[in-house]
């Protein structure tokens, strides 16, 4: 049995502007099955529901990864290009800024996101 937080955060994902994205994965994997196997479709109740539940994760995570990586972009400064996102810079005047760390690009996070499990 589900307890009533992890309900309540089931409900707060699903109230997220992410979701519909990732349901609308779930559900065109779902149907797709469900369409394939017609009638006999109860008997592989559990792998349609994983696949589309899966189809839906991954349509997540790409979304995830998309965002992170236009946050984290590479920008040029001193002729090496550094995170736009992980170095910090602050403001020295109306249309200046020093540089007060550089955090090469690609960054940690990113590097994060693309490691593969082995």
């Amino acid at each position: 049995m589900l307890t009533d937080e992890y309900r309540e955060r089931v409900q707060d994902e699903r109230d997220t502007d992410r979701f519909p994205t990732a349901w609308g994965a779930y559900k065109v994997t779902l149907d797709d099955a469900q369409n394939a196997f017609g009638d006999s479709a109860p008997a592989f109740f559990s792998d349609i529901h994983q696949s589309a539940l899966a189809s839906a994760l991954i349509t997540y995570r790409t979304a995830l990864v998309s965002r992170l990586t236009a946050l984290h972009a590479p920008v040029q400064h001193l002729g090496k290009t550094w995170c736009s996102e992980c170095s910090v810079r602050r403001s020295t005047g109306p249309h200046t800024e020093e540089w007060v760390a550089c955090i090469p690009h690609p960054c940690p996070t990113l590097e994060a996101i693309d490691h593969k499990e082995t």
